[in-house]
């Protein structure tokens, strides 16, 4: 990161994991690049942010996201340098006095840009062209008098949009409500504000009140809790059952278990970790076989509890339990699938925290489901 942005940053470095700096390094071609960051490196960062946001921290996200506003701000001058003209930025200036030229002191002047902004030649075309219209809009914005934009007291006041790219965030599951509502038609306003003349010998129907007693069950009530399929919960039990009967055959087939874990799925995810976790000798997941499978096998098994507890609860996912497992599964990719996913994940360490992470995210769920 530039020099500039590290004074600025407003992110812990010590909450930074290291795998996220060698790979931001690794987009930048060498630790502590100079040069200002090009337009390949600003696309490969888009997608190891898009890929791996869900999986890391605050500190993360704010120590990625400096990269991307460093660009951004690169193509803000640029724009302002070769597309903005010079007239109109002396004309703002100018506007802008007395005081400081370089910001809007007070509404009249931001009213003054604004009308600016929005003259109109006689056939209705704007005068200032689209990249002078948006550099006074963001200085507009930039000095808080953004509001201005969308007041009607001119029929000339639009909005110029802004091309500026903005690094994705962490999606949701939940629905937008108001999406799926009925839009109310314009036949159907207009006809609620225009009055229509009284019928003679007309006699008005009283509306009944809705008395607010007479719902006695509420929204959240009715909503439905959620639940495991009792299908899917059997499924899971089942491949728990025939891995814990292998680990106890004489002859351990390893083929076998991994077979077993790739029936694993979104939905039987949580049975299977709830009662492989009863039934094993060392009461956990993965810490009975886990130098009899691959590293891809055990990911697999993280993933579809990750996507499980997701939907189970959306909410699941600002949990600790959800973001810690999120972000071991993250580190597995980096540490084991990256290298060699068909190999075992060998350091016994990496196995406990896991197994850990695994439970508390399955107890997380469990307080959902009760």
């Amino acid at each position: 990161m530039t020099a500039e942005l590290r004074k600025t940053e407003t992110f812990n470095r010590d909450y930074v994991a290291q795998s996220v700096r060698d790979a931001v390094d690794k987009i930048r071609g060498r630790e502590d690049k100079k040069s200002n960051i090009t337009d390949n490196e600003f696309k490969e960062l888009v997608a190891y942010f898009a890929e791996n946001n869900a999986f890391l921290n605050d500190d993360e996200r704010a120590y990625i996201q400096g990269y991307m506003i460093e660009y951004q701000e690169k193509k803000t001058k640029e724009f302002e340098k070769y597309e903005v003209t010079k007239g109109i930025k002396k004309f703002a200036k100018d506007l802008m006095k007395p005081g400081n030229p370089n910001t809007i002191d007070s509404e009249v002047e931001a009213k003054n840009l604004v009308t600016t902004m929005n003259e109109r030649n006689s056939d209705g075309s704007f005068k200032l062209k689209p990249a002078d219209r948006m550099y006074i809009q963001t200085l507009i914005v930039k000095n808080g008098y953004g509001h201005l934009l969308f007041q009607k007291e001119s029929n000339d006041v639009t909005i110029v949009n802004i091309n500026v790219i903005q690094p994705e965030r962490e999606e949701t599951n939940a629905k937008n409500v108001e999406a799926d509502e009925p839009k109310e038609t314009e036949s159907a306003k207009t006809e609620s504000t225009v009055s229509k003349p009284i019928q003679k010998n007309y006699t008005p129907v009283k509306q009944k009140r809705e008395n607010p007693f007479d719902k006695k069950i509420t929204e959240s009530e009715n909503k439905e809790k959620p639940k495991i399929d009792e299908k899917a919960r059997a499924q899971g039990f089942g491949i728990a059952d025939k891995i814990q009967e292998e680990l106890h055959d004489t002859l351990t087939n390893d083929s076998t278990i991994r077979n077993c874990l790739k029936n694993v799925n979104s939905n039987n995810a949580y049975s299977f970790v709830g009662k492989l976790s009863e039934i094993t000798d060392k009461k956990n997941v993965f810490g009975s076989f886990y130098k009899r499978v691959t590293a891809k096998n055990v990911r697999y098994v993280v993933a579809c509890l990750i996507k499980q507890a997701s939907e189970l609860e959306p909410k699941l996912k600002e949990t600790k339990e959800f973001k810690d497992l999120a972000a071991t599964y993250a580190f597995i990719k980096r540490q084991y699938i990256d290298k060699n996913p068909d190999k075992p994940i060998n350091d016994k360490n990496d196995i406990a925290t896991l197994d850990k992470q695994v439970k508390a995210l399955y107890d997380k769920m469990s307080e959902i489901l009760k």
